[in-house]
């Protein structure tokens, strides 16, 4: 089975830098909040140019700990209805939430001038939303940017994760740095922030025999995955390389075929984290990729208004993608024979 994300051949490639790294890790004890914590926050402050990052135990705690830092509790919050549903059901469970389209691509689209006190935008499949437009429309509204997907991807040259009053950014299996469970991570610029996102990771205090001062979750990173990440940053460029470039070679040879390939908008540029094309066959293309011994996925199936929010129900945008997206493997580790097998399977089904 062609895999759509490869775990061993990731494990093949960082093992000589973690093995010793878990040993340090398990020999010192400290396996929450350490060295590799310190280091990463350091690297995605230097991607990004923030000042603060906090890592923490998930993309979906990030989003937590966000709203709650911010707080963004009993409030309107604006939010995509298409997306990965943590990106909408963090801000729903505490929140009035108000459900917005997305265009053909998955961004949300935000066509006249909103009152809420906070949005969430999802730089979906690594394309960057257009944040100015966000802002033009949502004036003073708190900005959480969803970057859970889009590390090392540009919105007009500033990299995706540098904007907003805060930004999140996620790490798992299938993330732009894959890892052996999950972390996230708050990068933001204020530094009146700082005891507040603490806090917020901490369970509303700033240390075990601190007072309770805030509400709060168990936001706390642990080091066997910091350290996946720290290694896998030091390739962040070579992997988004190699993704780029089996891509664009997709783009190319399947231009004559009736699919639609979801790009990064204007003046973006994204970082592939996911080959997305939308065919009216989805459902059978993916059958017949699994039975010829390639893994796909349906990126994303979900209509939130069906559950989240109130409002406008009729989504025209959210239900055509929710079945016609298939993601197909473009990760780092595919060889060129793997590249050609599915790239002639895809041809041969639309061929016939």
């Amino acid at each position: 089975m062609i895999k759509f994300v490869d775990l061993n051949r990731c494990w093949q490639e960082l093992k000589a830098d973690l093995l010793p790294a878990y040993d340090e890790i398990h020999t010192s004890g400290i396996v929450s909040n350490g060295k590799y914590r310190t280091l990463v926050e350091e690297q995605l402050k230097d991607i990004t140019g923030r000042k603060h990052c906090r890592l923490t135990t998930s993309g979906t705690t990030a989003i937590q700990g966000s709203l709650i830092a911010w707080n963004i509790l009993r409030k309107k919050v604006a939010c995509t209805n298409y997306s990965y549903v943590a990106s909408t059901n963090q801000a729903a469970l505490l929140n009035d939430v108000i459900l917005f389209d997305v265009n053909e691509n998955g961004n949300v689209v935000l066509d006249s001038d909103i009152e809420v006190d906070a949005i969430i935008p999802v730089s979906l499949f690594g394309n960057p939303v257009d944040y100015d437009k966000i802002s033009s429309r949502t004036g003073n509204a708190k900005i959480i940017a969803d970057c859970a997907q889009s590390l090392g991807s540009k919105y007009q040259g500033a990299p995706d994760g540098s904007l907003g009053d805060c930004s999140i950014f996620s790490f798992a299996t299938n993330k732009p740095i894959p890892t052996a469970g999950t972390q996230g991570a708050i990068l933001f610029d204020d530094d009146d922030m700082v005891e507040k996102v603490s806090r917020a990771l901490g369970n509303g205090k700033l240390s075990r025999n601190s007072s309770i001062e805030s509400f709060g979750i168990n936001g706390s990173s642990y080091e066997l995955q910091a350290a996946q990440i720290h290694f896998g940053l030091k390739r962040l460029q070579q992997w988004q390389n190699k993704r780029k470039q089996i891509s664009e070679y997709y783009v190319s040879e399947f231009e004559d075929l009736p699919i639609s390939i979801i790009k990064a908008e204007k003046d973006c540029d994204t970082n592939w984290h996911k080959f997305v094309i939308k065919t009216d066959s989805r459902d059978s293309l993916c059958e017949f990729l699994k039975q010829r011994g390639i893994d796909s996925q349906k990126h994303y199936t979900d209509n939130f208004a069906q559950f989240f929010g109130s409002g406008n129900k009729h989504m025209p945008y959210t239900e055509k993608l929710c079945k016609t997206v298939l993601s197909i493997p473009n990760n780092q580790w595919l060889t060129d024979q793997e590249v050609e097998k599915i790239t002639t399977n895809i041809k041969n089904f639309f061929n016939g």
